[in-house]
């Protein structure tokens, strides 16, 4: 029984670890479309750099990090004990580079809203003025 809990409670970390990433995915995705439709802001990434904006950016981006990661999940049912440890480490690496990622784009977002439209629009009435 004990090793069925041990066995239940390594599923479920993982199972919240894949959660976690997909959910900052989504959100580097959203944020994404978010800075590059204010005109300001461009991809940086070349893969992602042309079909950001339509259906095949949302393939991209979306559905096929989550069949990777289902992918990923049914792997890791079947793993052995010696590559858990591993596995987590990958997944904890990943989950710190998507939130660096999704902590600059909302820095960007604050930046953007508070700073660079005003300002844009106090140069563009100076320009109208003069």
């Amino acid at each position: 029984m004990k090793d069925i809990l041990q066995k239940f409670a390594v599923w479920t970390i993982f199972d919240s670890r894949i959660i976690i990433i997909y959910a900052l995915n989504i959100s580097d995705y959203i944020f994404t479309l978010i800075l590059i439709q204010s005109g300001i802001f461009q991809e940086i990434n070349p893969i992602l750099s042309m079909p950001i904006n339509n259906f095949s950016g949302f393939i991209l981006k979306c559905i096929i990090p989550f069949i990777l990661l289902l992918y990923i999940r049914h792997r890791f049912r079947n793993a052995a004990e010696r590559q858990i440890k591993p596995i987590k480490y990958i997944l904890d690496c990943t989950i710190g580079i998507y939130a660096i990622i999704n902590i600059f784009h909302i820095c960007w977002l604050i930046l953007m809203t508070f700073y660079l439209i005003p300002l844009t629009e106090q140069i563009a009435l100076t320009l109208a003025n003069s």
